[in-house]
């Protein structure tokens, strides 16, 4: 039988009252264990959808508009999106999540939280908001070339046509209006009558098998046919010819009918027949050439493949032997030999994957920036430039080489691959050139420096790379040299310029590979003159303005690129259903020597003639720009429960707490281990002094991003300790990064914060006086610690207990 005992409410509490003091005070005593948090984190897709479903949150977004609900299918799009917005914010709606993920957590407990704030799309976007697509017609061209031709596309002298067509053919278009203009297009001007004159134009592009004059440049700037032997009744032998007359990369009628040769397709590559008919073919035993009027069994397939210097490299198939245009015995021949006859000696060599002793030397350099040259590791190449915070620095600066020992040499030539941007209309000569040096004593600006000629410049401003040519590096034969890279900026033109693949080194004989001028006229243009109305192969975007009319959209914010109109049909289909799978790798194919954080507006159909637009950034790779920006904020409870802490943007001892600093290394100066490290008895610690050695080097310590959208009149404050150095303030700066996005060089610097801290002659730490920050408020910045050491000075710097709070705040 079981006992049931009842204790009613009355007699528990006259239990308890006849309990003694002592006893209740055990009930009362606060508990001397506490969970106080400091948590870091990056919010996640799952946490964006549960902090949008939480009660507190949906009551607190239907409170603030109960009647048309807005705030509440903004916070549903918060958790569906992943990121805030203007109306739904983090810090009025994370708190609520953090009590439901935290319940526990007593006062003092702080949270850092990285999350997604909507960045607004910019605003040039706005101007694609109605475009419209126009397709040239039969019409249309019959207009541009007149009675005289009927041409169904257009050229380079009749490009300019576009606006009077579209202003006789648009109706009524209204200010602002964008029209995409598709065109068939060529770059040959076309041969007006039935006969029209064969000439031969040059090209960078082997396309196959056709007709072309085959010529080598040789030293003494002179263009030698390749082809025929010295004779005609002769059956083998060099060729010897005389030089020819090439203008405007032009060969003309008469003089191409002579050095004519027909390239046609082989098993294994190509068969060369020149204009007396005979083919060229080679034995196993010599360099020259063997003729016959009938298809050689043996000897005679040829492989034709680009430098990408402008000139070809042209094989015997079954030789392996590749022609040249030899200077020997004080004439020029045409051979074709083995490698080993033309490889010659390597003096220096350097693909710039590394920085490979490279050194830059400021001459001058304006305010805006620190450096000129930089080494771009991911890209694995050097580069200048200054255009910094949106506009031109002016600057004056040598990259120069290590030491390169010519004692040995006969006739050394340097070439290197180069890519140069944004010269907008100037020679290249004007901002960059190459000079030699054989008294360089790390300092360009003593040294005497002999310019050389470069042969071969960038025609466009590009980032394809393009070959500088051999570059005669004769006179200074039997030294010691160093080259130097000048590069020159003006408050009006601060342009790019990319540098890889540098190499000094001497043929064994003065060899001249070839080019090619492919046969153009008669035989490609009149007859596509009278194939009538052809599809369209190029696009271009035009805007229209009453006061000036119909003229090619530009935008100064961002480069706009039509997508050519053979992207559709490598797809299959008039649009893209997915342009942000194709258009990257058709930017990639394009622009591969993008800048870091360069954007693109590219153009696309999203439906048959309906044009839409789509912003690209470089990161890397091309992807969509993101519309999500990561947004640091500060979390702290109290008695009223946890709320953000506009007050406090950064607060850390760094006492072995790394407080999300991010470390970057411009020049390491050879030393292994990092520049900066975090010590738990000294927190932040630079110095560039390793063994016994002062090294020269360069290296940023890069806080993470602080919010003062919100912010009054933030201040920053730490302590600091700097010895070893009588300059600190030269070599050791701290700046505000206004638009950082992962790398300093890109980004805008402030001029150096002034405060007075360490001394540069004791190891104790010197309070800094609040540093004053509102000039930033409204803005997201990053600040910057900039450590530097020289061969004579390597200081040490160490900084702790860094604040960055509103002025007020305790």
């Amino acid at each position: 039988m079981k006992k049931i005992i009842l204790w009613s409410s009355v007699a528990l509490a006259g239990l308890f009252a006849a309990c003694d003091d002592d006893y209740i005070d055990k009930f009362d005593v606060e508990s001397s264990i506490t969970d106080v948090k400091n948590q870091t984190f990056t919010l996640t897709d799952a946490d964006y959808s549960a902090l949008a479903n939480l009660p507190a949150n949906k009551e607190l977004a239907l409170s603030k508009d109960p009647e048309n609900k807005t705030y509440l299918d903004a916070l549903k799009k918060v958790g569906e999106k992943g990121y805030f917005t203007d109306d739904i914010t983090a810090d009025e709606f994370l708190p609520a999540f953090l009590a439901s993920r935290f319940p526990h957590v007593d006062m003092g407990s702080k949270f850092v939280v990285t999350y997604n704030q909507y960045k607004a799309p910019a605003a040039y976007l706005e101007d694609f908001d109605e475009m419209t697509a126009y397709t040239l017609t039969s019409k249309d061209y019959k207009v541009v070339w007149g009675n005289t031709l009927v041409a169904p596309f257009l050229t380079p002298s009749t490009l300019n046509k576009i606006p009077s067509l579209l202003s006789a053919n648009v109706q009524n278009p209204e200010e602002g209006q964008l029209l995409v203009v598709n065109y068939a297009y060529s770059e040959t001007e076309p041969s007006y009558g039935e006969e029209a004159a064969k000439v031969y134009q040059q090209t960078d592009k082997f396309e196959g098998e056709g007709n072309y004059v085959i010529v080598a440049k040789a030293k003494d700037g002179k263009y030698y046919p390749f082809g025929k032997l010295k004779n005609q009744s002769y059956g083998y032998g060099y060729m010897y010819p005389s030089p020819i007359e090439i203008e405007n990369d032009i060969v003309g009628t008469e003089v191409g009918s002579e050095c004519v040769v027909a390239v046609e397709s082989a098993k294994s590559g190509f068969l060369l027949k020149n204009a007396w008919e005979q083919y060229l073919y080679m034995d196993d035993s010599h360099n020259s050439f063997s003729v016959t009027t009938a298809k050689p069994s043996s000897g005679g397939e040829w492989t034709i493949t680009a430098n990408g210097d402008g000139t070809f490299k042209m094989v015997n198939v079954m030789t392996d032997k590749t022609v040249k245009l030899n200077y020997f015995n004080n004439s020029y021949s045409f051979g074709a030999y083995p490698s080993d006859k033309f490889t010659g000696t390597s003096y220096f060599a350097a693909t710039m994957e590394e920085e490979d002793g490279f050194k830059a030397y400021n001459v001058s350099i304006g305010e805006g920036t620190t450096y000129v040259w930089s080494h771009d590791k991911q890209r694995e190449l050097w580069k200048a430039g200054t255009f910094v915070g949106n506009k031109n620095v002016p600057a004056e600066s040598y990259l120069v080489s290590p030491e390169i020992d010519l004692t040995a040499a006969t006739a050394p030539r340097l070439a290197f691959d180069m890519a140069c941007n944004f010269l907008k209309g100037a020679q290249p000569s004007e901002h960059f050139t190459v000079w030699v040096s054989t008294d360089f004593a790390n300092d360009a600006t003593t040294a005497t420096w002999t310019a050389v000629n470069v042969p071969n410049w960038p025609k466009t401003d590009s980032w394809d790379m393009v070959s500088s040519g051999a570059i005669d590096l004769t006179a200074f034969k039997g030294k010691k040299v160093r080259i130097g890279f000048r590069y020159v900026a003006t408050d009006q033109k601060a342009p790019s310029w990319q540098l890889k693949n540098l190499k000094v080194e001497e043929n064994a004989g003065e060899y001249y590979n070839v080019m090619l001028y492919k046969e153009v006229g008669e035989n490609e243009l009149a007859r596509a003159s009278r194939a009538g109305e052809v599809a369209p192969t190029a696009s271009l975007l035009f805007r229209y303005s009453a006061t000036g009319g119909w003229s090619e959209y530009k935008n100064d914010a961002v480069r706009v690129v039509v997508v050519d109109p053979s992207i559709y049909a490598s797809v299959g289909a008039d649009f893209l259903a997915s342009p942000e799978t194709v258009l990257p790798t058709y930017l990639a194919s394009k622009y591969p020597y993008a800048e870091e954080d360069a954007r693109m507006a590219v153009v696309y159909n999203a439906k048959k003639d309906k044009p839409e637009v789509m912003e690209f950034t470089f990161r890397g790779g091309w992807a969509t720009t993101s519309i999500k920006v990561a947004s640091v904020m500060t979390f702290m409870k109290d008695k009223n429960g946890i709320s953000a802490n506009t007050s406090v943007y950064l607060d850390s001892s760094l006492l072995g707490d790394e407080a999300g600093f991010k470390i970057q290394n411009i020049s390491m100066g050879g030393a292994t281990s990092e520049i900066w490290t975090n010590q738990t008895r000294y927190g932040w610690v630079a110095s560039g002094h390793f063994g016994n050695d002062n090294l020269v080097t360069e290296s940023w310590l890069v806080s993470p991003a602080l919010n003062f959208k919100k912010a009054t009149a933030p201040v920053l404050t730490f302590e600091e300790a700097i010895n070893f150095c009588s300059e600190p303030d030269k070599f050791m700066t701290v700046v505000v990064l206004t638009d950082y996005k992962g790398d300093v060089n890109t980004a805008t610097k402030s001029e150096p914060l002034a405060y007075e801290g360490g001394t540069g002659s004791s190891w104790d730490y010197i309070p800094v006086a609040p540093i004053d920050l509102s000039e930033y408020v409204g803005q997201t910045i990053h600040l910057a610690f900039r450590y530097t050491s020289t061969a004579e000075v390597a200081a040490k710097w160490e900084f702790k207990n860094i604040k960055v709070i509103e002025k007020d705040a305790e």
